[in-house]
């Protein structure tokens, strides 16, 4: 599946997955560069998830391509593109469980204009939605991917704020900062999409 990365300068590809803990990710590729893994969390024994990053993609319309090893599993994967960022792999996380409603989790960034990506999960695939400072750009399958739509200003605290299915629902984040500053470089292009798997998994939810 094609993914769109747009003309930016100083790009950041980010691309967040989630999968069963018997599921390995082996790796990640877009239009044929190697994406590296920057995280990898487990949430006691339901699910982990990773975040890659790559510096400079390629611009235009490319392959993005999720290879994943073990024969039952699920993964999903959400991924964005931004301009105006410091040309290395992000740093600094915030991972995240709990079952409260509203689901609230802050980062605090540590340079002045970083943006805030937010990724996270529902327990039971439940109907996620942002409540007002986190701007959403993809829902699928209980999972939820957005950002602070604008860079925090001075650096300090963000925090972002989840509607959940209802009471008992656990959410399972990571929030990751951008610095020092970047813009949405990719416009409509947060694609996803539900596929029967071939070995590639490309910003999916599978199961297997």
């Amino acid at each position: 599946q094609s993914y769109t990365v747009g003309s930016g300068s100083n790009r950041l590809m980010l691309v967040w997955l989630e999968c069963t803990p018997a599921a390995t990710v082996s790796s990640v590729t877009y239009a044929g560069s190697s994406l590296t893994q920057i995280l990898s969390h487990p949430f006691s024994g339901y699910s982990t998830q990773y975040l890659y990053a790559l510096v400079a993609p390629a611009t235009g319309a490319n392959n993005l391509v999720i290879n994943v090893s073990n024969k039952y599993f699920w993964v999903g994967a959400f991924a964005g593109s931004y301009a105006g960022c410091a040309q290395a792999n992000p740093t600094n996380f915030a991972n995240a469980t709990a079952s409260t409603n509203p689901y609230t989790t802050s980062l605090t960034t540590g340079s002045n204009n970083s943006w805030v990506g937010v990724f996270a999960a529902d327990s039971f695939s439940a109907t996620l939605s942002f409540n007002a400072g986190t701007t959403q750009r993809q829902f699928v399958g209980g999972m939820l991917y957005g950002d602070s739509n604008a860079p925090v200003t001075p650096a300090g605290s963000f925090t972002t704020s989840i509607n959940t299915g209802g009471t008992g629902d656990i959410v399972y984040s990571t929030l990751v900062e951008i610095p020092p500053f970047a813009v949405l470089d990719d416009g409509v292009s947060w694609s996803h999409g539900i596929n029967q798997p071939s070995g590639s998994w490309i910003n999916s939810i599978v199961s297997v």
